[in-house]
């Protein structure tokens, strides 16, 4: 399954910056890609999780804050990525939605 480097503007705030994310426990600088399925995998460690339950450090907002709202899975933009690729990574991450929350 392909990966796609894993950069996008905040889901929770309106900073337009592009933001290359890592996760907690990890001091990588190597970014994360994301699979077409939307799970999230370290370029560094090689932890994989699910965007869904991942937690974000929101820097405009001071605070770390996950998803709450199916709303904000829309917000989702990875560069460098084709539209049909963009809507099944979204079209994956709502299906799941609905079947967890």
């Amino acid at each position: 399954m392909s990966k796609i480097n894993f950069r996008c503007r905040c889901p929770f705030c309106d900073d337009n910056s592009l933001i290359n994310w890592s996760h907690e426990g990890c001091s990588s600088s190597k970014g994360m890609d994301i699979d077409i399925e939307g799970y999230v995998t370290c370029n560094d460690c090689g932890k994989r999780m699910d965007l869904l339950d991942m937690n974000f450090y929101c820097k405009t907002l001071n605070e770390n804050i996950s998803f709450t709202r199916k709303s904000q899975l829309r917000k989702i933009f990875v560069v460098d990525i084709d539209n049909d690729s963009l809507d099944t990574i979204i079209e994956n991450l709502l299906i799941r939605w609905d079947k967890t929350h």
